[in-house]
């Protein structure tokens, strides 16, 4: 139920069973990653039924769903299959400026910003600073993310290969993460967290002066050369949890932070509300970890953790 705030307001708790349907797609998660999170549901809630199917699937057991109150997990939004009966928590794809708008609204710090367009192809970002980030509103893995000089900036027609076109521009305060860019990954389900990772660009990256006096170019710490670890910062954990509760209609985010490394203030950059974060077993995800040498689900037993928070909610959610 939707509240007049926006906020999402949870019915009361089933007593009797429930399905939860667990939707898996190849570029998102591997079959066997799911069956495994089904079998530790069944653990953590008997009354809970997991029941998982690939998104491609069109035929289902619909006399089976239909027999229990019902609830559908998906990382990712749903391609192919619909529920009849029950409700579907799944990712949902947003612009940057549209999590942007969502973020200030709650309070949560992002740097301060301006939108570029085609009516509006230039603008004085003088308060922004002498150097601004820009990026596509829609976008994704730091495709186009630029470090360009203020008076420099000029709207132009942006595409990406992961989110296609986009028609705006954002132009974002820099914020100096020190001599090599360093930004955080705090994924949560529900407001909770799963695990976080600090990514930092590689040795060999050209440093990036104090107070962006440094040389333009990409300042994305997640691009070629980087080095991935896991994070266990109390207080950019909370942060990032804390941005998660201004999308309470989406399970899944991976909240990206990044600490002024003159000031320490926290912002979030974006929350990637699309989903395509569920990394214990997508295909970047496997990649990272076996590149970096550390498992996920170590941080916080991810997985199980996940279990436990998709059981509680199948049992208060499912129709």
């Amino acid at each position: 139920m939707l509240l007049r705030n926006g906020e999402v307001s949870a019915p009361k708790a089933l007593t009797s069973s429930c399905n939860l349907v667990l939707i898996s797609r190849p570029s998102v998660n591997t079959a066997d990653d799911f069956a495994e999170l089904a079998r530790f549901i069944r653990q953590a809630d008997a009354r809970v039924h997991p029941i998982v199917l690939d998104d491609r699937e069109h035929k289902v057991r619909r006399q089976f769903l239909r027999l229990r109150r019902t609830m559908l997990f998906s990382p990712a939004q749903v391609a192919n299959f619909r529920l009849r009966r029950g409700i579907a928590w799944q990712g949902n794809p947003m612009s940057k400026s549209e999590e942007m708008e969502r973020l200030v609204a709650a309070g949560i710090s992002i740097p301060p910003y301006e939108l570029l367009t085609e009516s509006e192809q230039t603008k004085d970002l003088s308060h922004l600073g002498e150097y601004v980030v820009t990026k596509p509103a829609r976008g994704g893995r730091g495709a186009n993310v630029l470090l360009q000089r203020a008076s420099k900036v000029k709207w132009a027609p942006q595409e990406t290969r992961i989110a296609g076109k986009s028609r705006i521009l954002v132009a974002q305060k820099f914020i100096w993460t020190g001599p090599f860019a360093t930004s955080y990954r705090v994924t949560s389900l529900f407001g909770e967290c799963l695990w976080s990772e600090q990514v930092q660009a590689g040795p060999n990256r050209t440093p990036q002066i104090d107070k962006g006096k440094g040389v333009s170019g990409t300042i994305v710490s997640s691009s070629k050369d980087c080095v991935y670890k896991l994070n266990y910062d109390e207080e950019i954990i909370q942060f990032g949890l804390a941005a998660h509760r201004a999308f309470p209609k989406i399970p899944l985010l991976g909240v990206d932070v990044i600490r002024d490394a003159n000031t320490g203030k926290l912002y979030v950059t974006e929350v990637n509300a699309s989903g395509y974060v569920w990394h214990f077993t997508s295909p970047k995800g496997l990649q990272t970890q076996e590149q970096f040498g550390y498992r996920l689900e170590s941080q916080f037993d991810g997985r199980r953790k996940a279990a436990q928070i998709l059981a509680r909610k199948a049992m208060e959610w499912a129709k």
